[in-house]
């Protein structure tokens, strides 16, 4: 399938064994993503007992999955395409005992209502089903990174890449979740992959294989438009190569693949304005001339669809171009509150041109990414990113495939350094995987083949190691490492599913209290004392109770950053508010670094807080005067949610 000069001039026994250890790597990821999947962290046991819950998203997508499935209407969860959401929607669906309510296109809070009420009962076991298409995905994307890999520099540097892909952490949080980022990114890069195929082979087989990988991409997210200034780049570049326009005529034939295969995607729908006007779904906020609410908010889309096709003529993917819509005017406008190097996201006063409403943007930071790329990739990785970039531009490299690792890259980390969308480095996850080619293509360089292969195994694995199951919280050595790291960036890296073993830890301290530890067959007295009573520095026991008395007379407060009510995991939480709080008390490192400005009180009542503390790693000879409080937590809860105890 691939150009593969380099493979096949290798002997048969060479290309098995690089296989085999490819199939090895493959296996221990899969061990690692069911792992990082399974609500209890035990692939052996995945439902019981659950310590990790559904992140802040997963649940609109598994529910507007299910809907799809179910009734094949897009309008859910419009604002992206159905591919990814009918993945990890069909499982759920295939239940016999899913509960899928027929109003649910009246309900306000359908997704909600769905996951939490509908199907509470089952939620550990959906959210395992509907993460497990995302974890074949991720093993299909192996198999490819290697065969690409492999092909362009050897089997070292197939074998190089597939393990700084398989083992990266966030690689690997991701993976395995149900979110669309991942799968966004995945199908990108096998669109690249194959597109470069097409342009070096220009057979039928390989510019339709193309085009349908290009239309999947297309299906997964809106991120995939972002493909096309990089497939047209691969276009020229073949074809100043080959001095032929053969390349340029067959990205036409890609063009029209994909955008067949995006209308199969969306059922080859067609659908009346005037049919969706009872349907809530897809309701603006803006009205027309006569007060009645429009469907299309956005005067440059609304105007042409109008002119041409009416109220009552049918439009092709009416779904998709109101899913477009709605991206210009609510995320695409307003953007994510933030958090980047001590301080949160600035807000704006904006004025919509269509409309004319007033509304608060968030602003963004132009050096965002670069200081989340160090931050969250392993330091060997980054080192052999930096590496293969350079090497990429190096003399000798064919020009197509310095347009395949180079563009896509640079494309979607400008893109998102200009935009107000800056929730981690999960939005440039599509960015990452033409780098980690780069990176192993250095197995080429005869003197540096094995030490190169070697650290590009170890470095990320054992990143991985060092954190999993909480892979979504790893920070590089470079942001200080482990807890520190947060103090760079951490939200998108927080995402609200550490609620169960949050409440696990409360039943155990609970129990503590009510239940004194036993040694030797006698009551640990000493241990109570240390718990029931607060202490002063001198070693005195002091008025007050303890943090184990605590819990038994206040409980734990906790700011649940998420949907549903956290206390369905088996303790019942006191709902933390704004303001000082005695006791004992929850809060995600999201939450406390985003919205500082609520937990002024904690620098005061903290006795462990510390005032002007630099940033972590090497951000602190970067970023010169940036004080920030660092706060000590009594306890950290899957690296997220950090347990605070004032007395």
């Amino acid at each position: 399938m691939w150009d593969s000069f380099v493979w096949d001039s290798l002997t048969n026994k060479t290309r098995a064994k690089a296989k085999w250890i490819a199939g090895a790597l493959v296996l221990i990821h899969a061990l690692l993503l069911l792992s990082a999947a399974a609500p209890s962290t035990n692939i052996f046991s995945p439902l019981s007992p659950q310590i990790k819950g559904p992140t802040f998203d997963e649940y609109f997508y598994i529910s507007a999955g299910v809907s799809y499935v179910k009734t094949g209407d897009f309008a859910e969860n419009r604002e992206h395409p159905p591919l990814t959401k009918m993945m990890i929607g069909a499982p759920v669906a295939a239940c016999k005992d899913n509960d899928f309510p027929d109003q649910w296109r009246d309900l306000v809070h359908f997704p909600q209502q769905y996951f939490y009420e509908h199907n509470g009962e089952q939620q550990a076991r959906n959210l395992y089903l509907a993460r497990l298409p995302v974890v074949a995905l991720a093993l299909l994307l192996d198999i490819v990174m290697f065969a690409v890999a492999a092909a362009m520099a050897g089997p070292l540097a197939g074998l190089a890449a597939l393990a700084i892909s398989a083992f990266d952490p966030s690689c690997i949080a991701a993976a395995a979740t149900a979110n669309l980022d991942f799968p966004a990114a995945a199908f990108c890069f096998i669109a690249l992959a194959a597109f470069r195929n097409a342009m070096i082979k220009n057979t039928a087989w390989t510019v339709l294989l193309a085009g349908v990988c290009v239309g999947l991409a297309l299906l997964s997210k809106l991120t995939a438009l972002l493909l096309a200034p990089a497939l047209i780049a691969m276009a020229a570049s073949a074809g100043y190569s080959q001095k032929s326009w053969r390349p340029l005529l067959n990205m036409i034939f890609v063009g029209l693949a994909a955008f067949s295969t995006f209308a199969a995607g969306y059922h080859f729908e067609t659908r009346s304005l005037d049919s969706v006007k009872g349907h809530g779904k897809f309701l603006a906020k803006s009205k027309d001339a006569e007060g009645k609410p429009n469907i299309l908010e956005r005067n440059m889309i609304r105007g042409p669809i109008l002119t041409f096709f009416g109220w009552h003529r049918g439009i092709p993917l009416l779904t998709a171009i109101k899913g477009l819509d709605h991206t210009l005017s609510e995320t695409g406008q307003i953007g994510h509150a933030g958090y980047l190097l001590g301080e949160s996201t600035g807000i704006i006063k904006k004025k919509d041109a269509d409309t004319g409403r007033e509304y608060d943007a968030f602003v963004g930071w132009k050096n965002y990414y670069l200081a989340v790329i160090p931050q969250k990739l392993p330091i060997v990785s980054l080192i052999l990113i930096v590496a293969g970039i350079v090497a990429a531009c190096w003399p000798g490299r064919p020009l197509v495939d310095r347009m395949f690792l180079l563009v896509f890259p640079i494309i979607i980390i400008v893109q998102f350094s200009f935009s107000n969308a800056q929730l981690g480095i999960k939005y440039i996850l599509p960015a990452l995987f033409p780098l980690f080619i780069a990176a192993a293509t250095i197995t080429s360089r005869q003197r540096l083949q094995f030490v190169v292969a070697l650290f590009a195994f170890l470095g990320p694995l054992f990143a991985t190691w060092s954190i999993h199951p909480d892979e979504a919280m790893f920070y590089s050595i470079l942001a200080g490492g482990g807890d520190d790291g947060a103090r760079v960036a951490c939200v998108g890296d927080d995402w609200g599913q550490d609620a169960p073993a949050l409440a696990l830890f409360a039943k155990d301290l609970e129990l503590t209290a009510q239940k004194p530890m036993i040694s030797n067959g006698f009551p640990n007295n000493e241990y109570m004392e240390k718990w029931n009573h607060v202490w002063t520095p001198e070693g005195n026991a002091a008025d007050g109770d303890g943090i184990a008395n605590s819990i038994l007379k206040s409980g734990l407060a906790y700011r649940y950053y998420g949907e549903g009510d956290p206390s369905r995991y088996g303790y019942d939480f006191d709902s933390l508010g704004i303001g000082p709080r005695r006791g004992l008390f929850a809060v995600h490192t999201t939450t406390l670094h985003r919205e500082n400005e609520q937990f002024t009180w904690l620098e005061r009542f903290d006795p462990n807080a510390t005032a002007g503390e630099p940033m972590p790693g090497l951000y602190k000879y970067f970023v010169p005067g940036r004080w920030i409080v660092n706060h000590k937590p009594f306890a950290r809860i899957g690296h997220a949610i950090l347990v605070y105890y004032i007395p």
